[in-house]
């Protein structure tokens, strides 16, 4: 049980603020959102199944609107992944989150993210729904269907972890000879 990552021998709890408070990134996927709220990062009883949303009959999917933004998880649905593995995606109270992706029509976040203080000092991504699960599932089937893609998500997630913002000029100058056309 979540409740114990205090008091096992690992002191897990404290190992993973510890992991955050050097600035490192945690990812969490499908129930495992309950992790962010036993670290203290989310207000107890924040994660809530009872009032979720279900997966779409006979699919097994759901449909996201993903916000636009200059954030790289939102870069998913370009890669026709706006579907995603899921039984129910709970009802999350994220109020100092970056909220990327909403079940289609519904106010809660499904993939969100949370850094500096929020965080630990770290980074957080949660990504409520199953695209593990999901995305290899279809690729184990050898589709290449729109399901498939949705690994993207976890991708992208990988990368963010080592991203930082960064502001870069560039300038290119070539001297070309007048006599040459281009």
């Amino acid at each position: 049980r979540l409740e114990k990552l205090a008091i096992s021998p690992l002191n897990l709890r404290d190992r993973l603020l510890a992991f955050l408070n050097r600035g490192g990134p945690i990812y969490t996927e499908g129930n495992a959102v309950y992790v962010i709220e036993k670290l203290g990062l989310l207000a107890e009883g924040a994660v809530d199944f009872r009032n979720g949303v279900q997966a779409e009959a006979g699919s097994g999917g759901i449909q996201l609107d993903v916000a636009e933004s200059a954030h790289p998880l939102s870069f998913v649905p370009h890669s026709d992944s706006d579907r995603v593995y899921a039984t129910v995606i709970p009802a999350v109270q994220t109020p100092d989150a970056d909220i990327i992706a909403r079940a289609h029509g519904w106010k809660h976040p499904v993939v969100f993210t949370m850094s500096g203080a929020a965080a630990g000092n770290g980074r957080v991504v949660c990504n409520t729904a199953l695209p593990a699960v999901g995305g290899s599932n279809a690729l184990r089937l050898g589709s290449d269907a729109p399901e498939a893609r949705q690994l993207q998500w976890i991708l992208n997630t990988v990368l963010y972890a080592f991203c930082t913002n960064i502001d870069v000029t560039r300038s290119v100058h070539n001297d070309i000879p007048d006599y040459l056309t281009v």
